[in-house]
């Protein structure tokens, strides 16, 4: 959420090798994935008894429970794709895509924008006002993943 930085494709061809895994049209343009994390406060309840994964000063888990320090859930990638020819491999409905599946212990839900950064902390128990000391002005409403004018290739 806080970086500045990210990456812009402009003028771009995303084309696939003609397999028939790229012709099955369910890849994705990006995902925002936790740096070296070991459980998500986004998923609840993934299939291991007793799970638990709080807001924490460090990143710590022991296959049950951990915390999430505020560094990775800061940490959101951003991409924008523009003027760009998007491959049939891409998958129409969801270009982007969660990094793991609900129910695992790895999942974070797409964010595409610090609103869905925040209602999405906010779901997860995570106050950013309260317990990331962050003011709704420190949260600028900026796209983290965004398309503009790109044609099926």
């Amino acid at each position: 959420m806080t970086a500045r930085h990210g990456f812009v494709f402009d003028e771009c061809r995303f084309t696939h090798d003609g397999s028939d895994r790229a012709k099955s049209g369910r890849h994705h343009l990006a995902r925002q994935w936790f740096r070296g994390q070991r459980c998500t406060p986004y998923e609840p309840s993934p299939p291991i008894p007793g799970y638990a994964c709080r807001l924490g000063e460090r990143d710590v888990f022991d296959g049950t429970a951990g915390t999430i320090s505020r560094e990775p859930l800061e940490a959101v990638g951003k991409a924008v794709i523009l003027r760009s020819r998007i491959g049939s491999h891409i998958d129409r409905l969801r270009p982007w895509a969660d990094w793991n599946a609900p129910g695992t212990r790895h999942w974070r839900p797409v964010q595409y924008h610090a609103g869905r950064w925040r209602a999405n902390l906010e779901v997860a128990g995570i106050d950013a006002a309260k317990d990331l000391g962050l003011a709704p002005q420190d949260i600028p409403e900026t796209p983290f993943l965004a398309e503009y004018r790109n044609e099926p290739d």
